[in-house]
């Protein structure tokens, strides 16, 4: 719901966007230390750029939410994933 409203909301409305924008900041950062946590754990990521790798993870995620409200099925979407692992893998 947050990925519609954050399209959808009027730059003009500056508490709206601040309210929005710490969202995305905070969920971009919640994968962020997810990945900062596995990496010292030892698992091995594909990139040392965490945070860019936190917004590509989020790209992909928001992406996907935006094509299951699009209708999407559940295979196509899986089908997505499958692809973002595989370039993990890379």
């Amino acid at each position: 719901m947050l990925t519609r409203v954050v399209s959808s909301c009027p730059e003009d409305d500056v508490d709206v966007r601040a309210c929005l924008d710490d969202s995305v900041e905070q969920r971009i950062c919640d994968i962020e230390t997810r990945l900062e946590r596995g990496a010292a754990d030892g698992e091995a990521l594909p990139c040392t750029e965490v945070r860019t790798l936190a917004e590509y993870v989020d790209s992909i995620v928001q992406g996907m939410a935006i094509r299951a409200i699009e209708g999407a099925s559940r295979l196509s979407l899986q089908r997505i994933v499958d692809i973002a692992m595989r370039v993990w893998d890379a």
